[in-house]
């Protein structure tokens, strides 16, 4: 979540202690897409689809979407942005094809007293929630 990283790179940019080190930054809890899918679903009142037993790349899946999005766009009265220039799909599909669990250790950020964190679950329904309320998304 950005306001978690906005709060830590102010504590190590203002902490002598931090100077010149590394720190990891994260929301600070452990989930797994699985169970997070769920939530996100709940949020938006739609279903979770069946997952098929291997990636589905978004890149691939999304290439010939625009006329569905600009369809959605005029249907919702949404900002007149091109779904391309709202998401990066090979990203995601990189960020999200991991076939491990990823977890950062955020020890030494706690020892050199940042103490900053946010439920990921809240910080994608803020974040959904502030789309939908800025016409970003329906």
């Amino acid at each position: 979540d950005v306001r978690v990283v906005a709060h830590e790179l102010e504590h190590v940019a203002t902490n002598p202690t931090c100077a010149n080190q590394a720190f990891n930054c994260a929301n600070s809890d452990v989930f797994r897409w699985k169970w997070m899918w769920q939530q996100i679903a709940n949020w938006f009142e739609v279903e979770v689809g069946t997952y098929p037993g291997h990636q589905q790349l978004l890149e691939d899946t999304m290439r010939d979407k625009e006329r569905v999005w600009a369809r959605l766009v005029r249907e919702h009265d949404l900002r007149q942005y091109r779904i391309a220039d709202l998401a990066t799909w090979s990203y995601v599909d990189f960020d999200l094809g991991r076939s491990y669990d990823s977890f950062s250790d955020l020890n030494k950020c706690r020892e050199h007293g940042f103490s900053g964190w946010i439920n990921s679950v809240k910080s994608f329904t803020d974040l959904f929630g502030y789309l939908r309320a800025n016409k970003y998304i329906p």
